[in-house]
């Protein structure tokens, strides 16, 4: 009789804990368990999300915040303004507003 003949004729013993359960009582996994994957996916398609509405929320407020202050120079500027002074702050309102209707 082979050594391993003999050893699987063997009655496990019930005075340890596992005993009578094989190495491979469960199948290995390799990689992540079914599912996992499709997952994950929507798990970092959830967050990149989230993450873009972050960022395109700080944008548009970023956006607002620049009108606000471009209208307040131009609003501030009087009569004796310089022309070139008075067409640096049209244009800096233009400017905002074009990224107001980028961040839109």
């Amino acid at each position: 009789m082979s050594v391993r003949a003999d050893f699987e004729d063997r009655a496990p013993t019930t005075d340890m804990p596992g005993a009578g359960q094989t190495c491979h009582s469960s199948p290995a996994r390799k990689g992540p368990p079914e599912g996992r994957e499709e997952e994950k996916r929507t798990q970092m398609n959830t967050m990149n999300h989230a993450g873009r509405a972050h960022v395109e929320t700080e944008n548009r407020q970023r956006a607002e915040r620049e009108l606000s202050a471009a209208r307040s120079e131009l609003a501030s500027l009087g009569a004796a303004a310089s022309p070139s002074r008075l067409e640096r702050a049209l244009e800096r309102v233009e400017a905002a507003q074009a990224a107001m209707a980028l961040a839109a």
